[in-house]
């Protein structure tokens, strides 16, 4: 495995220190794929952009995605290796805020049986404090990324 950088030093902490299970959510500056792809290869997890797998086919139509559907995706993929779920909130984003902040606290409680990582940029502020399970890296600096990664995501 590659030396890991040290910005994912939180991040591999706070999973470990939850048994290597459960939902994560992780609280970013800026809307980075690259960052989040660089999460699931450090941590040996599969990749999901949700808004590419699951929304695009229908077109207009995603709206009609239900989070119970949400729920459903990521426990098949969490069944395997975990997963990172990416552009979650294109989906969340559909929702109503008393939906979301349902769905964020129930996610957190919810006994994924490997880890799911979220990455967060737009409803951190949605996010309750009362869980461990929340890795806030929105102070963080992450390496520049560079125009091949932009254009590869």
């Amino acid at each position: 495995m590659n030396e890991q950088p040290e910005w994912q030093v939180p991040l591999t902490t706070c999973v470990a220190d939850n048994g290597q299970q459960g939902g994560f959510l992780i609280l970013m500056p800026e809307y980075r794929p690259d960052i989040a792809l660089s999460m699931g290869h450090y941590l040996n997890l599969e990749f999901l952009d949700y808004r590419k797998e699951e929304m695009m086919p229908l077109g207009w139509d995603a709206d009609g995605i239900t989070l119970q559907s949400l729920n459903e995706t990521i426990q098949s993929h969490s069944a395997g290796k975990g997963v990172v779920v990416f552009n979650v909130e294109a989906l969340l984003a559909t929702k109503r805020e008393a939906q979301r902040q349902q769905w964020i606290n129930e996610f957190l409680q919810t006994s994924w049986p490997n880890p799911v990582l979220i990455p967060l940029v737009i409803y951190c502020d949605e996010v309750p404090q009362w869980s461990q399970r929340i890795c806030d890296m929105q102070n963080m600096t992450f390496p520049d990324q560079g125009l091949v990664s932009r254009l590869a995501m």
